[in-house]
């Protein structure tokens, strides 16, 4: 890994900018962009070569953080851009969850829906077999208010595939398709209950784009259409509509998996996270009957084509100009009032070589955002850029990044405590573990406890020091939160993806089912620090048997600093010290702590500071 001090490139931005945090520098050779994949993967690729099977531990070691492996799968793109519904929490404590699955390479023909269920007290064997009659892949998982358990995919060709069963967790699977007119294949499904008794089925999924062999429908490449069922899939009396503001007039082209659908009863939402394009919320307040929408960001150049005239010139000096959009990963929630809340990472685009048809990405783009309705077109809030771990502010960077097309904080899902606290989990680029090429990604997670003003400091929640250099992605976390946030993921030992971007050998992953209190976020603390603490940094960070913590204060202040472990409980280190302006060292013995993760908080003027120490022996 090395570190260069650069300047970023100049922007052509039009989203307006409310950070909480700053993007770190990053060297010169991590800000070129890089041709971007037209084609959104549908898993019925054949990719040829000898797969290499990547070690997983037979046992996992034991953490303050409940983990458990729930699924296997050689089979690793979990999605193109956003995540499906894949981990159910259900009041009675049990979780339904399902991911693709898939282990015999090249050809992947048992591949479909690999389906897990916790019981309450364990989850069941890994599974072994999918659960539809045919190959099938992209799973999204509902549970209706009558209690029957339905999982919708996507086949080959033809219409969505949709398997149903009485009760969640046991029971024969009766599988049936999702009617459409358009005589075109489907791909890449959303679906969800809702309704007054919770027992209608709502479905957004997308036509067969060209790039994948498909023919434009009504104009759009890629069309995003929707489908609802008021009796739980047995009949459905909308089929293939395409809502008001999703037609020919406003797109021309939907990128697969780049879109998001929520209910809570009657209330319906979409929304839609296109990277050249508008980015738009649809909500219906009557069960998906009639539609509104709400543009969440306007894209300067409207129904955009690749090698148009000037390219990305959006300020008419005839030079393309980069643009600043979404990276089409974004998740979406209602709170109690029925207001959405937003998140997405994103992405800086170009379009300068007008000879190729395509466009560019720039992968070292950092940011994960956030928006609600209330905040108008536009307006967003930067929650989370990478960890800069070692206070340099600068970003360490191994020389290449895995090729997921996203941000480097990105793939985000969203879950609601019934104290209005908002979840958001993500995967998020770690600068101090890499391979000796490409940085790891892990799951963070961060909150809000004030509707979105304000947000705590992300927490790396795959900390275990023994599978820092795992590569973690495509997080799930549980929409219904009580004492415990509860996700699910894919990890592995490389980097990067064998079935799109690097093409790295096929190899055995782990999906991975990880608990935690939510008092142990809470224990973060609120991002509102003293204007009084101008820089604080631990070092060395892990440490072995010292740390140093530098603190440089702009005013004399009295100063508390706590040491607590991963359960937020006080370690033998406490002081309150009168600290004169300027910098100051403190130095905090590790020697005798056990190897794992622990957090410092500083105190000061009542408000908390929290820096995470890794403790290696």
């Amino acid at each position: 890994m090395y570190k260069i001090i650069t300047t970023t490139c100049a922007l052509g931005l039009f989203i307006s900018l409310n950070a909480q945090v700053t993007p770190q520098k990053l060297p010169v050779a991590a800000q070129i962009a890089l041709p971007a994949q037209q084609k959104a993967l549908t898993g019925f690729e054949q990719v040829m070569g000898t797969p290499v099977l990547k070690p997983q531990p037979a046992s996992f070691y034991a953490k303050s953080w409940n983990e458990t492996m729930m699924g296997e799968t050689v089979y690793d793109l979990m999605s193109n851009a956003s995540i499906q519904n894949r981990n159910l929490f259900h009041s009675d404590g049990t979780i339904s969850a399902g991911f693709t699955f898939g282990m015999v390479q090249p050809a992947f023909a048992e591949r479909g829906t690999g389906y897990n269920y916790y019981n309450g007290t364990a989850w069941g064997a890994n599974p072994s077999a999918r659960i539809e009659s045919i190959r099938c892949g992209w799973p999204s998982i509902m549970v209706t208010g009558a209690g029957s358990e339905i999982i919708v995919s996507h086949q080959a060709a033809g219409p969505l595939v949709l398997n149903k069963r009485a009760t969640k967790g046991s029971g024969t699977w009766t599988e049936s398709n999702i009617p459409t007119n358009t005589g075109m294949t489907i791909w890449w499904p959303r679906v969800v209950s809702g309704g007054a008794n919770g027992n209608s089925l709502h479905c957004i999924s997308i036509t067969a784009p060209i790039a994948n062999g498909g023919t434009t429908y009504q104009g759009i490449d890629g069309a995003l259409l929707y489908w609802r069922s008021l009796d739980q899939g047995a009949t459905w009396d909308i089929v293939d509509a395409q809502l008001p503001g999703l037609d020919s007039t406003f797109f021309n082209r939907t990128v697969g998996d780049s879109y998001s659908i929520i209910a809570d009863g009657d209330k319906i939402a979409i929304a839609v996270f296109s990277i050249w394009g508008d980015m738009v919320l649809f909500i219906s307040n009557d069960n998906g009957t009639t539609w509104t929408n709400q543009i969440v960001n306007d894209f300067p150049l409207d129904l955009y084509i690749p090698d148009q005239a000037n390219g990305s010139d959006i300020n008419g000096d005839m030079i393309p100009d980069t643009i600043a959009t979404a990276d089409g990963c974004g998740a979406i929630i209602f709170d109690a009032n029925g207001m959405v809340h937003m998140t997405f990472g994103r992405m800086r685009v170009l379009d300068a070589n007008l000879g190729d048809g395509n466009t560019s990405y720039f992968p070292g783009t950092q940011e994960l955002m956030y928006w609600n309705e209330s905040m108008g077109t536009g307006n967003f809030t930067v929650i989370a850029v990478p960890e800069d771990i070692d206070g340099d502010l600068q970003l360490g960077f191994a020389g290449a990044f895995a090729l997921y097309g996203r941000a480097l904080c990105s793939y985000p899902s969203m879950g609601i405590n019934n104290d209005g606290s908002i979840f958001v989990a993500y995967a998020g680029y770690r600068e101090d573990f890499a391979t000796a090429t490409q940085n790891f990604r892990h799951i963070y997670v961060t909150k809000t406890m004030d509707g979105g003003n304000n947000w705590v400091q992300p927490l790396d929640v795959t900390p275990d020091p023994f599978f820092d250099y795992y590569e973690s992605m495509f997080p799930h976390v549980a929409p219904m939160i009580d004492n415990k946030v509860r996700i699910m993921y894919m990890r592995d030992s490389e980097p990067g993806l064998a079935a799109i971007g690097d093409l790295d050998a096929y190899g055995l992953n782990a999906i991975m089912y990880i608990e935690a209190d939510t008092n142990l976020i809470n224990d973060l603390g609120i991002n509102e620090l003293s204007s009084s603490l101008v820089q604080s940094k631990l070092y060395p960070n892990p440490s072995e048997n010292q740390v140093k913590l530098s603190l440089t204060l702009s005013q004399a202040k009295t100063v508390s600093i706590l040491l607590t472990n991963l359960k937020g409980e006080k370690i033998n280190f406490t002081k309150q010290v009168e600290m004169t302006e300027g910098e100051h060292e403190i130095d905090i013995n590790t020697a005798e702590l056990a190897s794992g993760v622990y957090f410092i908080r500083i105190g000061i003027d009542g408000k908390n500071r929290t820096e995470k120490l890794v403790v290696k022996h």
